[in-house]
C-alpha cells in the first residue's frame, strides 16, 4: 500500500519538472527587399508585442518561462548571431540557447505591403509545429495580424508540451504581485518625447515627466526636432528614479542678409524659403546638412542658392537682389482719341505711345510731356506682360497771380564800419579758432576708435561658436551692438572732420 502511494506522489511531482518548458522569441527580422520599409526600432517593437502575448497564454502557472531579450544574447555562443539561419535551423540556434521552443517573425514586401511570417520551432525533434503568415499596408495592420493570431498559434504550443491538450480547474486561482515603481523621466534640453520600451506613454509626451513601470530592466528613448534620438537602458529598482537623457544638437543657424540694388523697395518684403517652406525671419536655425534657399521681393529677381548647414555653426549669406522685369503694352487716349505721348520710367523718356517693351518691376510710369505729365497706376508682375489703356485728362489751368503796386521804401543808411577794433578781441578770436581745431581734431579719433572697436566686437562675435539658441541669440544681440557702436564711431568722426574743415575754413 505504501508502495502504491509513492508511486502516485511521484506520479504527479514529476510531471511538474518536466514539463517546464523555455520558450524563446527571437528578434524579428526583415528581408532586404523590406529593409526601407521597417526600422529597427519598429522590429524591435514587433518582436515585444510577440513575446508580450507569449507571456499571456503561456503563463508561468502552467509551467512555461518565456526567455528575455538579454537571456537570448547572453547564451548565444561566440560569434553566433539570430540573422545566421532561418527555417529549421532556428532549431539549432534553440538548443543552442537551452529553450524547448523557439520561435521568429520574418517581415518581407510582396506587392508593395509589409508580409509577416511567423514560425514555431520544438528544438529537440527539428519540428515545426506552429506558423501563420498575414499581410498590410502599415506596421499597425501587421500588429493587428500577430495579435489576432497569437492565441491559436501559442495553443500548439501547449498541445505540443503536455501531450495531454489544455485542461482547466474551475477552482484555481494563482494571483503573482508585480511590483511597480514610480520614474521621473528628464532630459537635456526639455521637451522631449519619451518612450519606455519601444512604446509610447500617453501621460508623458514631453519631458520631464512621471510614469509608473514595473520593476526590472527598460529601454528609455528621448526624441526631438532638430537633436539627435537618444537612448539608455536602466534597472529599475526604487520609487522616485530618476532616467535622465541628453540630446546632442543636430543643427546650425543661417542667416542670411540681403541687400537691394537702385534703393527701390523695402527690406521688410523680402521672403525666404527653405526647403520649399516660408520663414518669418531671415535668421533660422536648420538641421545639419544641405539646403535650397530662396530670396524673394516684389521687385527684384529671386536668388536661388544651395547652403551646406554644419553642427553648431553660424553662417551668414549676404546676397545682392537684382531688379526684376517685366513687359508692357501701353496705349493713351484722350476723349477716346489715340495720342501720341512721351513714356517715363522713373522719370527718364523710354519711347512714345504706343508702347511696347520690357521695363524693371515696381517703375513708376508717367506719360506727357515737358509741360503735363501724369501717373500711370498698375500692377506690374514678374516676367509678364501688362496691358493697359490710360485715359489723358486735361491738364490744369493756371491760376492768376495778383501784383501788388509798387510803394514807395524809404532809402536805409548804411551802417558805420569800426575801425578802432581792440588787438585784445583779435587775440581772442584766434586762441577761439585754434580751440575749435583742437576739440574737433579730438571728436575725430574718439570716433575713429569706437568704429575701430565696435567692428572688432561686431566681427568676433558673428565668428563665435555656439551650442544651443540662448548662445546664438546672445552672439547675435553682441554682433548688432558691435555695428551700432561701429555707425556710432563713424558719424562721430564724421562731425569732428566736419568741425575741422570749417576751422580752418573761417
Amino acid at each position: 500500500m505504501k508502495r502504491l502511494f509513492f508511486l502516485l506522489l511521484a506520479f504527479c511531482i514529476v510531471p511538474q519538472t518536466l514539463w517546464a518548458k523555455y520558450v524563446a522569441i527571437l528578434e524579428t527580422i526583415s528581408e532586404p527587399s523590406a529593409k526601407d520599409k521597417i526600422s529597427t526600432e519598429e522590429r524591435r517593437y514587433l518582436t515585444d508585442v510577440l513575446r508580450g502575448l507569449a507571456i499571456q497564454s503561456l503563463p508561468a502557472e502552467q509551467n512555461f518561462t518565456i526567455m528575455t531579450r538579454e537571456n537570448i544574447n547572453v547564451m548565444l555562443p561566440p560569434g553566433k548571431t539570430i540573422e545566421d539561419c532561418e527555417g529549421s535551423c532556428l532549431a539549432e540556434t534553440g538548443r543552442n540557447i537551452a529553450a524547448d521552443y523557439v520561435s521568429q517573425a520574418r517581415i518581407t514586401l510582396v506587392s508593395g505591403e509589409l508580409a509577416i511570417s511567423v514560425e514555431m520551432y520544438e528544438t529537440a525533434g527539428n519540428k515545426l509545429i506552429s506558423s501563420f503568415n498575414g499581410k498590410g499596408s502599415t506596421i499597425n495592420d501587421v500588429e493587428q495580424i500577430i495579435k489576432e493570431q497569437s492565441e491559436e498559434f501559442f495553443k500548439k504550443v501547449k498541445n505540443a508540451g503536455t501531450g495531454w491538450g489544455e485542461f482547466s480547474v474551475d477552482n484555481a486561482f494563482a494571483f503573482q504581485a508585480i511590483q511597480k515603481v514610480i520614474v521621473e523621466i528628464t532630459s537635456n534640453p526639455e521637451g522631449a518625447l519619451p518612450t519606455v520600451d519601444g512604446k509610447g506613454v500617453p501621460k508623458c509626451t514631453s519631458t520631464p515627466c512621471k510614469v509608473l513601470l514595473e520593476a526590472g530592466e527598460h529601454r528609455f528613448v528621448a526624441s526631438k526636432e532638430h537633436y539627435d534620438d537618444t537612448e539608455v537602458t536602466v534597472a529599475i529598482t526604487e520609487n522616485n528614479q530618476r532616467v535622465s537623457l541628453t540630446l546632442e544638437p543636430i543643427f546650425g543657424y543661417l542667416n542670411v542678409s540681403p541687400s537691394l540694388t537702385d534703393s527701390i523697395g523695402d527690406l521688410k518684403d523680402v521672403t525666404l524659403t527653405v526647403d520649399g517652406s516660408k520663414e518669418k525671419d531671415l535668421a533660422i536655425l536648420l538641421d545639419q546638412g544641405p539646403h535650397q534657399v530662396t530670396i524673394s521681393h516684389p521687385c527684384y529677381d529671386p536668388a536661388h542658392f544651395n547652403v551646406a548647414i554644419e553642427k553648431g555653426k553660424n553662417q551668414t549669406i549676404e546676397k545682392k537682389l537684382v531688379r526684376g522685369s517685366c513687359g508692357l503694352e501701353l496705349n493713351v487716349e484722350k476723349n477716346d482719341v489715340p495720342q501720341e505721348v512721351t513714356v517715363y520710367i522713373d522719370g527718364a523718356p523710354i519711347g512714345k505711345t504706343p508702347f511696347s517693351g520690357t521695363i524693371p518691376l515696381c517703375s513708376q510710369i508717367t506719360v506727357g510731356d515737358s509741360t503735363y505729365a501724369e501717373e500711370v497706376k498698375t500692377e506690374l508682375k514678374w516676367h509678364e506682360v501688362t496691358k493697359i489703356t490710360h485715359s489723358m485728362g486735361e491738364p490744369p489751368q493756371p491760376t492768376p497771380i495778383a501784383i501788388p503796386e509798387p510803394t514807395e521804401v524809404a532809402a536805409e543808411t548804411p551802417a558805420e564800419i569800426p575801425t578802432n577794433i581792440p588787438e585784445t578781441s583779435l587775440e581772442n578770436s584766434k586762441d577761439f579758432h585754434w580751440g575749435l581745431i583742437a576739440a574737433s581734431g579730438a571728436v575725430t579719433a574718439t570716433g575713429a576708435i569706437l568704429a575701430i572697436v565696435g567692428n572688432s566686437n561686431a566681427k568676433s562675435a558673428s565668428e563665435k561658436g555656439f551650442k544651443n539658441t540662448a548662445e546664438y541669440k546672445k552672439n547675435l544681440k553682441d554682433a548688432e551692438n558691435g555695428q551700432k557702436l561701429r555707425t556710432a564711431g563713424i558719424i562721430t568722426a564724421i562731425v569732428g572732420a566736419i568741425g575741422v574743415g570749417l576751422s580752418f575754413a573761417f
